[in-house]
């Protein structure tokens, strides 16, 4: 009885985490606007191969999805969301930060995680100190 290896495309793939959101967010910008990724590329500055890379959901720079979003005439934040999702100004907020922190040290991203936690934990410590408040308590 004989063995053979699979090659690697014939192996299944398993437990493989799913790419960056910004592909299907291109694509669906794209067929709203009536574009083509040459098109994009023209626009934003951008090598034809590039925005093919990244509309594959290819890893790129803030830079890149930032002339993209440019071009396309919407915010950084609307390429990170999944096509058609809307979302508060504050998770907007917060995944352009989470992007963001990516390019950056892992301390200095520590750091920025963990003021906004703390800040978050400031607004809700605030809003139950106002609840508690009992209106004939009042100065």
């Amino acid at each position: 009885m004989e063995t053979k290896k699979k090659r690697i495309s014939e192996r299944p793939v398993t437990g493989r985490a799913p790419g960056p959101p910004w592909g299907a967010s291109i694509r669906a910008w794209l067929d709203e606007r009536g574009l083509t990724q040459a098109e994009l590329a023209r626009d934003a500055g951008l090598d034809p191969g590039t925005v093919g890379h990244v509309v594959r959901g290819g890893h790129c720079t803030t830079e890149t999805l930032a002339k993209i979003a440019q071009a396309l005439d919407i915010e950084l934040v609307d390429l990170l969301a999944a096509p058609g999702e809307i979302k508060s100004l504050g998770d907007r907020r917060d995944r352009l930060v989470v992007t963001v922190l990516k390019e950056l040290s892992e301390d200095a991203a520590n750091a920025v995680m963990h003021a906004i936690a703390r800040r978050r934990q400031d607004r809700v410590r605030s809003r139950l100190d106002a609840a508690r408040r009992l209106p004939f308590n009042e100065d």
